[in-house]
């Protein structure tokens, strides 16, 4: 809730002067490090379970695709149908927005950054992230769970990963630390560590 009330500061009370009670609604920004952790506690702990290994990776990949990017697109076109509509009968403009095929598929497919096109709700960086932590545990878990010093290696590798590449092409690298901690309480809870 506390990420809704940030959005909708963020968004909707554009107040330069905001009093106390929609400044309160700031923290909802840390919800998106809380949907990190807990991402890094729940996907490996899913995958421990089924007993995952490389091989399932595309099954893996394919089911976490099923689940998010249905909604994810009809939010967007729901979006755009919005936008067009508040355009031309809310605030009167005679121009209705344009629908680009590249910048959709450039944002159902998390591409945006790379190409620097801008996303059709920005909120939706945070999926990116989340998708680029799928793929990612789907290729290195197996090599996480075996053997401790691929593990601190990995973790190293990631994080250091995180200051080569620039912060505007928005990289899973640049918020692993958050899913490092999920994935720690992960090993902790399952007696791996």
């Amino acid at each position: 809730m506390f990420v809704c009330f940030y959005h909708l500061k963020l968004f909707v009370w554009k107040d330069e002067n905001p009093n106390k009670f929609i400044e309160f609604f700031s923290i909802g920004n840390y919800g998106v490090i809380m949907f990190f952790i807990i991402s890094g506690f729940v996907i490996p702990y899913s995958m421990y379970v089924k007993k995952y290994s490389i091989k399932r990776f595309g099954k893996f990949l394919l089911k976490r695709t099923v689940r998010i990017e249905p909604p994810y697109i009809l939010f967007i076109v729901i979006a755009y149908v919005w936008d067009c509509y508040a355009q031309t009968r809310v605030w009167g403009h005679d121009v209705y927005p344009d629908f680009a095929v590249r910048k959709f598929l450039l944002n159902i497919t998390y591409l945006a950054p790379f190409f620097k096109v801008e996303w059709i709700n920005i909120i939706f960086w945070t999926l990116a992230i989340e998708f680029q932590f799928y793929i990612l545990t789907g290729l290195v878990f197996d090599l996480l769970m075996k053997n401790p010093v691929y593990k601190f290696l990995l973790f190293i590798l990631i994080l250091a990963t995180g200051y080569l590449i620039p912060e505007q092409y928005q990289m899973v690298f640049h918020y692993y630390i958050y899913f490092i901690i999920g994935f720690q309480s992960f090993l902790f809870f399952t007696k791996n560590i």
